[in-house]
């Protein structure tokens, strides 16, 4: 028995060694690049291609070998100065989908140049036996655990103790610090992708012999080294190393015991490691290590959802037309385009709206597929009650998916449901006893009241069915587009830190993201499976699920109209269709979709339907323009009795109500007692104690680095902290973000964190109100979103985006926002910050109106007349300790007070005159 376990065991080292090899270039070149290269395993796998057919051309092994590594590292550059360097401050997205690309061009090329089927290639490595512990084993699996071992100190050793190694390091923490250095960050990411290509391409030569050489297997690999990876934080080439071989001995003992008929062996080894991503993310709950001086830039644009319905008539009207006189074939590939565009707004909902990063909605549709036979086949339920009773059930399994990715995001989401694509792929669609293996399952002929609409025999009635659920889709998907919900979505895709303090709860709208898009991808299944009649799951494997990212993504993934773009793009649909007359598209699909995608990531991130509605817009601009000059109109910034409109005026300090005297001994709103927070060993903030009490203003003061942000991170939730936090006498420091902001304790941002893809309207829609229990279920209600636009001056902004706006506008925005939840008390970081004198004395004003109507607030501020006007007592931070606090002369007179503050070195030291002129000028 136990030598069986060791055999076993010493097999695996072949597959562990293969993944701890591209796990290695993986952290290369993310270390020095901030990119997790996806195409990792497509480069091993084209390298063993080219290492195969040198071979077969007269090269020795060797020789070979030393060829294909070589070109593996000038493929490297190439993608790295063409691709990934344009890109260095794109979109996480973009990034991820230009080397999902990559891996379609570089599959595409293989299959090809070197041809699909399957290739043996001459081993690198002695193949002969050996004998160990007892066992007789190839050298060549040894051997490769040896190499794995070798390299992975090497690289450790490279990292830690050559100028090069520093440089990547470096790279990882500050591009501009790196440059500051002299050193160029391009030259530096170029080296690193050279370094990781040529480990790839190693990794796949070395490979190859073991595993057998075919396309989809080597790109596949990618899978399990990310797994490991993400074990080793994207750090450490020891961890990741000594992952892979666990995983790939994990793997073999399934081989070797595994004897359940269902799952199969190969689908629990392939779901091996999707268990261990979901391991690593549910008791990390972190995202890879990023690069914080790389600017992700903004995410793809989720264009609102409007048209006129004269338009959207004639586009049907035009659909039915041209199907009706189409020939079967065509009317099938019409029918094929509506399905998949339904696929693409499910990806238009989670990635567009919600902002997480699917990999797996094809295989959701296979899975879909196959609900709706056994729905209709098994259970003998008429049509079209399969198709949705599978839709259902698929988003139950999605917002299982949703559960584990709930703590992460970006390309750890993308890592999570490619893997989820391949272990559903592996246990059930690979599985014959579920699936009927090659020969598949069938589904009945779909009949309404005895109506056939059979898509083979009557494939224009079949399309126009499907056409009518896409356009429900289509309407389901814009009203969420405009609901508050999908509001809440494009906020937690923009800013999960402001949409939590906007009392969203994020964890919900992300697991109903995924619920909705995992049911209209189950719909798209279920109208799939009708289709055919008959279903084989390949056309449901995972790459599949990665190409269709790529033409959502073209289409453009955050518009409705960039998914009907998709559908008609898509595999099998009226474009392919067209040029089906020659049989080699059919094998340039995804080169053709692999090089699209690409040049959409590097020229045009939003994709094409934004790009031809911006010019849409534009064009009826300058026809507007046009008409405008043409017909002599008044001049435009008067209204029509030829008077400049006025902004509407703000709440007077003469007309406010008088302000009460707040008892003493009245209970406090705010009860902070010890918060401390600490980050390793620094400590920013020291057990600190703050009461704020109903009715009143505290300034929070302090120079720079005195834990004044931190402190309302701490009260607020956003970070880890001790001590105890009371509101209104409630414990909340064990509360989530959204919960504390839901009692009424909100807060603003230093940069407004605003939502940049919604209006100033629309972010005033977001926040969610007071909380239910408060009363009666209804919120309060005391501020519409006109009374706040109209309060703060900003009615006149109501419909312009965040970017328009100057950083005064901004701000007042910001405290709309706030002011929209119904706060109690209200924490606002830096308000005032960008603002010039005026400005800043207006804003005061505005305070101290809000003030009266009973909003408490906490002020921090850099702005010390600001700060002194306004505020009834002021607590001054220094290096994380309350020095000082009282009403705002006593403060000022502080010597304490003096030294750390207002007579520091910040900036912020002001004469004593000049600050009790502006306390009797805010508060007459």
């Amino acid at each position: 028995m136990v030598k069986e376990v060791l055999f076993y065991a010493i097999l695996g080292l072949g597959a562990g060694s293969a993944y701890a090899l591209i796990s290695q270039g993986l952290i290369l070149v993310h270390r020095a690049s901030g990119v997790v290269n996806f195409a990792q395993g497509a480069m091993a796998m084209i390298t063993a291609y080219f290492y195969v057919w040198l071979t077969n051309h007269g090269f020795s092994t060797v020789l070979a070998a030393i060829t294909g590594i070589a070109a593996a590292g000038v493929l490297g550059a190439v993608v790295q100065r063409l691709v990934m360097k344009p890109l260095g401050r794109a979109p996480l997205l973009a990034k991820l989908v230009a080397a999902l690309g990559i891996v379609l061009v570089l599959e595409t090329s293989a299959g090809l140049v070197f041809g699909f089927n399957l290739q043996t290639a001459p081993s690198l490595l002695p193949v002969s036996t050996m004998h160990v512990f007892g066992l007789d084993v190839g050298r060549d699996r040894i051997i490769l655990f040896l190499i794995s071992i070798v390299l992975a100190a090497l690289l450790t050793a490279f990292s830690r103790r050559t100028t090069l190694g520093s440089l990547f390091r470096a790279a990882a923490d500050s591009e501009e610090g790196l440059a500051i250095l002299g050193y160029s960050q391009d030259a530096v990411a170029t080296s690193a992708w050279v370094f990781g290509s040529m480990l790839a391409g190693f990794a796949g030569i070395v490979i190859a012999p073991i595993t057998s050489l075919s396309v989809t297997t080597m790109i596949l690999l990618i899978i399990p080294a990310l797994s490991v990876t993400l074990l080793a934080r994207f750090t450490s080439f020891w961890f990741a190393t000594i992952a892979g071989m666990a995983l790939g001995i994990v793997q073999s003992e399934i081989a070797g015991y595994w004897t359940i008929s269902s799952p199969t062996v190969d689908g629990m080894q392939q779901a091996a490691p999707f268990v261990l991503i979901i391991i690593v993310m549910v008791v990390r709950g972190r995202a890879i290590p990023g690069r914080a001086t790389i600017v992700l830039g903004r995410p793809p644009v989720a264009s609102p959802a409007r048209a006129r319905p004269t338009v959207l008539v004639g586009v049907v009207a035009l659909t039915v037309v041209l199907t009706a006189v189409a020939s079967k074939s065509y009317q099938t590939a019409v029918a094929v385009a509506l399905i998949s565009a339904i696929v693409a707004l499910s990806l238009v909902v989670l990635t567009g709206y919600v902002g997480q990063i699917s990999l797996a909605q094809m295989t959701f549709a296979g899975l879909g597929a196959y609900l709706c036979s056994r729905f209709a086949d098994n259970a003998g339920i008429p049509f079209p009650f399969p198709i949705i009773l599978a839709g259902l059930a698929t988003a139950v399994g999605g917002m299982l998916l949703g559960l584990p990715a709930l703590r992460v995001r970006g390309v750890n989401l993308a890592v999570v449901t490619l893997g989820a694509a391949v272990a559903i792929n592996s246990v059930i669609f690979g599985d014959a006893n579920l699936t009927g293996g090659y020969s598949g399952i069938s589904i009945p002929s779909p009949r309404i009241f005895g109506y056939s609409l059979d898509g083979i025999a009557h494939p224009f009635r079949y399309a126009m069915v499907v056409l009518v659920v896409l356009i429900l889709c289509i309407a389901g998907v814009a009203w969420l587009r405009r609901s508050r919900l999908g509001l809440m979505m494009l906020a937690v895709r923009d800013n999960e830190r402001a949409a939590a303090a906007a009392a969203v709860d994020t964890v919900r709208i992300k697991l109903v993201g995924f619920g909705i898009a995992a049911f209209l991808a189950g719909v798209a299944g279920g109208l799939f499976a009708y289709l055919y009649g008959h279903l084989s799951f390949g056309s449901f494997a995972p790459l599949t699920s990665v190409l269709f990212v790529t033409t959502v993504y073209i289409g453009g993934i955050g518009s409705i109209s960039g998914a009907v773009i998709a559908g008609i793009i898509s595999a099998g649909g009226p474009v392919f269709e067209l040029f089906s007359s020659s049989a080699s598209v059919d094998r340039y699909q995804a080169l053709i979709a692999g090089v699209g995608v690409v040049l959409t990531a590097v020229l045009n991130p939003d994709g094409i339907a934004p790009e031809i509605n911006k010019n849409y817009q534009t064009l009826m601009r300058r026809l507007r323009s046009r008409r405008r000059r043409e017909g002599g109109r008044s001049v435009a910034g008067t209204g029509a009795d030829g008077m400049t409109p006025t902004r509407p005026a703000i709440v007077s300090l003469a007309t406010r109500r008088r302000r009460r005297d707040v008892p003493a001994d009245a209970a406090p709103l705010l009860d902070a007692r010890g918060v401390r927070v600490a980050y390793g060993s620094v400590v920013a903030v020291d057990a600190m104690d703050l009461v704020v009490r109903p009715g009143t203003l505290v300034g929070l003061i302090g120079p720079n680095g005195a834990g004044k942000t931190t402190f309302i991170d701490a009260v607020c939730g956003f970070t880890a902290s001790e001590g105890v936090v009371h509101f209104e006498g409630r414990p909340v420091h064990a509360c989530p973000p959204y919960q504390r902001a839901r009692l009424g304790l909100r807060r603003t941002f230093q940069a407004t964190e605003l939502f940049e893809d919604l209006s100033i309207r629309e972010n005033l829609v977001v926040p969610a109100r007071a909380h239910p229990a408060e009363d009666g279920g209804g919120g309060m209600d005391r501020f519409s979103v006109e009374e706040v636009l109209e309060l703060l001056g900003l009615a006149d902004k109501a419909d312009c985006l965040p970017r328009e706006l100057s950083t005064g506008e901004a701000k007042l925005a910001g405290l709309a926002r706030a002011l929209r939840g119904e706060p109690k008390l209200l924490l606002l970081d830096e308000p005032a910050a960008g603002l010039d004198t005026y400005e800043s004395r207006e804003f005061g004003q505005r305070l101290l109106s809000l003030l009266d109507l009973g909003i408490s607030m906490v002020l921090v501020d850099h702005d010390l007349e600001l700060v002194m006007g306004v505020c009834d007592e002021v607590v001054v931070l220094d290096r994380g300790k309350v020095i000082a606090s009282g009403p705002p002369e006593a403060v000022r007179r502080d010597p304490a007070v003096r030294k750390a503050y207002i007579g520091g070195t910040d900036g912020d030291d002001e004469p004593e005159e000049p600050a009790s002129h502006a306390v009797e000028t805010v508060r007459k």
